[in-house]
């Protein structure tokens, strides 16, 4: 049985083969709750009351941050949440759907200090969260759980997919772009791009990509992510991180036991040695 919703600014799909409808829509309606708390672009989110107040009591807000702050060590920078403030300067002040063009206010570094004190979390400093791709990638884990309770399936949060294996652990084929697709039995793929969520400024084109150091979207020298992990949390922060600083991110997707397979931006494709086993 299948399932797709818009959610989190993008199409949902969720396959199972045993589950229930009722499960599916239960599954619906946990993405939408979660997305209450941890979008940016909702006013009245946990997370945008942190931004505000900079004090929230949320055990989602404080998983996913603690999250997002782990993955930032692992990648010694490259992927940082804590970037918010660079994104809304670089014109991305709301959702992608509402955007038609945007002004930009230039470089911003700002950064805040993030203490974690169990279900509380706290701001110190100037700057934002944004939990964006990571948050996304929480969710999809979650959900995955919930809907591979009833067997196998498939939770594809719009680039961002966790698959769930049944007894035979079949192989399930997520396509990744441009004609090629990996193979997952039991684990998670995200494909993270330059070439989507782009808008115009009075300077230029700019993306949702930000080089945390300089506080501006990151140079293109890879156009495109697919990392192969296994949870979609990972995998997203990984794919991010690759397109922010390829260095640093390749270095993380080897520690972590991830494949990567990245695009350039003059079109060459490239993959780490273990990727070719999951091409399809």
């Amino acid at each position: 049985m299948e399932h797709e919703f818009k959610a989190t600014g993008t199409t949902w799909w969720l396959r199972s083969d045993g589950a229930p409808r009722s499960l599916l829509l239960l599954v619906e309606q946990l993405v939408r709750e979660y997305e209450a708390r941890l979008s940016r672009f909702l006013p009245d989110s946990a997370l945008s009351r942190l931004n505000r107040e900079r004090r929230v009591e949320d055990d989602v807000v404080a998983a996913v941050v603690s999250a997002a702050e782990s993955a930032r060590r692992l990648t010694r920078g490259a992927f940082d949440a804590r970037a918010g403030a660079a994104l809304v300067a670089a014109g991305y002040d709301r959702s992608f759907e509402e955007m038609d063009g945007a002004q930009n206010s230039g470089p911003e570094s700002s950064r805040p200090t993030v203490l974690l004190l169990g279900t509380t979390v706290l701001l110190l400093g100037h700057g934002q969260i944004d939990l964006g791709g990571i948050a996304k990638g929480w969710i999809v884990d979650r959900a995955a759980e919930l809907l591979g309770e009833a067997g196998a399936c498939v939770v594809d949060g719009g680039g961002d997919i966790r698959t769930v294996g049944g007894p035979a652990a079949e192989e399930w084929p997520i396509g990744v772009g441009d004609d090629l697709a990996v193979g997952l039995a039991d684990g998670a793929v995200a494909t993270s791009s330059t070439r989507s969520r782009r808008w115009q400024t009075p300077s230029g084109e700019a993306h949702h990509i930000i080089d945390v150091s300089a506080g501006v979207p990151a140079r293109e020298v890879v156009t495109t992510a697919v990392v192969v992990a296994s949870d979609a949390m990972t995998a997203d922060a990984l794919a991010t991180s690759i397109l922010a600083d390829e260095r640093r991110g390749m270095r993380a997707v080897a520690a972590r036991g991830g494949q990567a397979l990245i695009q350039r931006v003059s079109g060459a494709w490239e993959m780490t040695p273990g990727m070719s086993r999951y091409l399809r």
